[in-house]
């Protein structure tokens, strides 16, 4: 199960207690400005509220995939989730389209409210710019053919584009690297769970 849109800015406020974003003029807009340890506490704390088990731990970051709370997606969940069954380079198409995304080329700048352009086929809004996402996958810049089985911070695997990108960091299976205690005002993310 995976949120059909990345996380606002009011619900991140309302779980932790602050916003660290810097486009803070609308709470519909999705969180930016947070590193891979906010979003995986944000995961852990949604989870107990909801009264799951949460899945990150604190003093190696590791995520324990059978509990049944929050977390972030793997980079195979994400793009699954983003193609929808598309295999085309953009999951709506072979050719560019700002009726699904926020891009350089539209964005004036800054992130927008979620949930204002089309959505994919699986109704997921945003899989494509606004704010890169957070996936829980260390990054490499060829796909490691096994799971380490050894998890480390490293640099973690960022995907989508964001409102700044150019429309070749837009497409499904385009990733990128980010410092898991960075922030940057073009990195979000969004949350999955087990369904079961």
């Amino acid at each position: 199960a995976i949120d059909r849109t990345e996380v606002t800015r009011g619900f991140f406020t309302r779980m932790m207690g602050y916003a660290p974003s810097v486009f803070n003029d609308d709470t519909s807009k999705p969180v930016e400005n947070v590193n891979f340890i906010e979003a995986a506490l944000f995961c852990n704390k949604r989870s107990e509220k909801e009264g799951l088990m949460p899945c990150y731990n604190s003093n190696s970051w590791t995520c324990d995939r059978s509990k049944n709370g929050y977390r972030l997606p793997s980079e195979a969940e994400w793009e699954y989730a983003c193609r929808a069954g598309s295999k085309k380079p953009f999951f709506w198409g072979n050719k560019m389209s700002s009726h699904y995304c926020w891009h350089h080329g539209n964005s004036n700048g800054t992130t927008h409210p979620v949930a204002t352009m089309k959505p994919n086929r699986f109704g997921l809004f945003d899989m494509s710019g606004n704010v890169w996402e957070w996936c829980d996958d260390r990054f490499s810049s060829k796909r490691p053919e096994k799971k380490a089985s050894v998890w480390e911070l490293g640099p973690k695997t960022l995907r989508g584009g964001s409102f700044s990108s150019t429309f070749d960091l837009l497409g499904s299976a385009v990733r990128d690297g980010g410092d898991p205690i960075g922030k940057s005002n073009g990195v979000g993310f969004r949350c999955v769970k087990n369904s079961k």
